[in-house]
């Protein structure tokens, strides 16, 4: 295990895990100063990733290190204090998924009501075309305000609850409600989405978000959210 070390803003290493305490020992680093090693998703106290209590009880000392710019290690943070990825995070996979469950759901409802429509026009009837744009209008509806209602509840839709999967505000990880799971992270990109121009483009760059670090789309910036496993 190579193990990097953040002192006074400054990098230095690799060294081995020996070398490390041979360091504390001498003096040379606090167990306050910061490390990394490959694996670790954040740079965490030197007194955490290897503790006082495996410190070799007498240890050879060794000259003093003077802390030197180096070149960024590849995969390594590119800073102390990044702030560490949220590990409960939605994967990429399983939000795509939610929307398309989401999509054909409201695909089924819409198919009763827009068959009678086509049998109606194709008949020239009326009263058939009259009912079947009734039923449409009236299951879509339905359908709007159970999501609607869900995601104001639970920051779920009927497709991230089969993902198990849910919205929650960013901060700290609360429920949304209504005003930041529905207001700010669909009306407002669906106004968006109306503009000309803009709309065409939007989408995609929404979309293209998600493979950012913390994993949050435009409407997740928006509206201070974030998709994490239920």
């Amino acid at each position: 295990m190579q193990i990097h070390i953040a002192k006074n803003g400054q990098r230095m290493g690799p060294y081995s895990e020996t070398q490390v305490r041979e360091m504390l020992a001498a003096g040379s680093i606090a167990t306050t100063d910061l490390a990394w090693y490959e694996g670790m998703t954040d740079w965490k106290p030197v007194g955490e990733v290897l503790p006082a209590s495996a410190t070799p009880a007498v240890a050879a000392p060794i000259p003093s290190v003077t802390p030197s710019p180096i070149a960024p290690t590849p995969g390594a943070p590119l800073s102390p204090v990044v702030r560490p990825v949220d590990p409960n995070l939605a994967g990429r996979g399983s939000r795509l998924l939610a929307v398309l469950i989401d999509g054909f759901v409201f695909t089924l409802c819409c198919v009763p009501g827009g068959i009678m429509l086509w049998i109606g026009a194709d008949d020239h009837n009326d009263t058939l075309q009259i009912i079947g744009g009734i039923l449409l209008a009236v299951l879509f509806l339905a359908l709007l305000v159970l999501q609607l209602y869900l995601l104001s509840t639970r920051g779920q839709t009927i497709g991230k609850k089969m993902m198990s999967v849910k919205v929650v505000k960013y901060a700290d990880g609360s429920n949304p409600g209504f005003v930041h799971a529905c207001l700010l992270r669909l009306i407002v990109p669906g106004f968006i989405n109306g503009i000309p121009f803009i709309g065409y483009i939007f989408p995609i760059v929404d979309a293209c978000f998600i493979f950012g670090d913390e994993r949050r789309c435009i409407h997740d910036l928006i509206a201070s959210t974030k998709v994490v496993n239920a």
